[in-house]
């Protein structure tokens, strides 16, 4: 039976901020990071506003974060927590493989893709359908694709794959793009390549094709050749783990200000808690709050 003081569940910046500040405070530590290090972070091609780089890959810095956890002698193990028991002021969390033991329970799982809830959606995932344009864009290159969203993700992912494939269309649900300014000014320079298009006031309905993606049906009744569909339509908290066990909101975690949850020795951080403000430097911001308020 091994006991730590506490367990982090999730590897994206928040985890591993907490598991950073968590060894500094002297307690004994585990990070159950599933199968990624970084969590969304990861998935970004480029970050330009984490304060010190002007400019670094979301890979690149998870894994200075993770090398930082790591060499401090945090525990970090690849496997998913599967459930959680609390029982006379001890914590059981157990994995597919394993079972642990804490006093805190820190939680970072962040949150996994909204999916458009279409059925052939289902079927041709892995087969043009995607949720994540920096893991799979490079097989588009040459290619059609269509983007389906309005916000922060679609416009990133549509500025990304514009530089790869020969062209991206955005399906807007509403009349506007809802991306910050910055994002919108250079999806504006982007669109000067001449390979964008955005579709304003419409859905996509079907995803055709045989063996692969064709084309998407709307339902303004145009039908967009396509040999790749990139779903961007927000997230959704990864927290279904813990439904019974603290307080939630529309799914997400709530805290105090101190990240501590409606159970006092579950602390949450990052995006899968009820918040405002979801970037990188706040989820570490969150991480560290938790960590200190769990190591008290």
């Amino acid at each position: 039976m091994e006991k730590f003081d506490t367990i982090i569940i999730g590897a994206g910046p928040a985890g591993l901020t907490a598991s950073i500040y968590s060894v500094r405070a002297g307690k004994k530590v585990l990070v159950l990071a599933g199968d990624m290090i970084g969590g969304q972070a990861s998935l970004s091609s480029v970050v330009e506003n984490y304060p010190g780089f002007e400019k670094i890959t979301g890979v690149e810095l998870a894994m200075k974060m993770y090398s930082q956890a790591s060499n401090l002698g945090a525990t970090i193990v690849y496997e998913k927590a599967i459930n959680i028991k609390y029982d006379n002021k001890i914590f059981e969390v157990a994995t597919p493989s394993s079972t642990f033991f804490a006093h805190n329970i820190i939680l970072s799982m962040g949150a996994k893709a909204r999916h458009l809830g279409i059925p052939a959606e289902e079927k041709f995932v892995g087969r043009g359908v995607g949720y994540c344009a920096i893991c799979d864009g490079g097989l588009y290159k040459g290619k059609d694709v269509v983007i389906v969203g309005g916000g922060d993700s679609a416009v990133e992912d549509t500025i990304y794959l514009s530089n790869l494939v020969n062209k991206v269309t955005m399906i807007v649900r509403k009349g506007e793009l809802k991306c910050q300014h910055y994002l919108f000014e250079e999806l504006m320079r982007a669109k000067e390549k001449g390979n964008i298009e955005i579709v304003y006031n419409a859905n996509v309905v079907d995803i055709l094709g045989d063996n692969v993606v064709s084309s998407v049906k709307l339902d303004n009744g145009q039908t967009i050749s396509c040999q790749g569909v990139f779903i961007a339509i927000g997230r959704i908290p990864d927290t279904d783990l813990v439904k019974d066990l603290v307080e939630l909101d529309k799914g997400y975690i709530v805290c105090n200000e101190n990240m501590q949850t409606s159970h006092p020795h579950i602390f949450a951080c990052g995006d899968v808690r009820k918040k405002e403000v979801r970037q990188i430097i706040t989820a570490c911001a969150d991480g560290a709050v938790a960590a200190t308020f769990a190591s008290k």
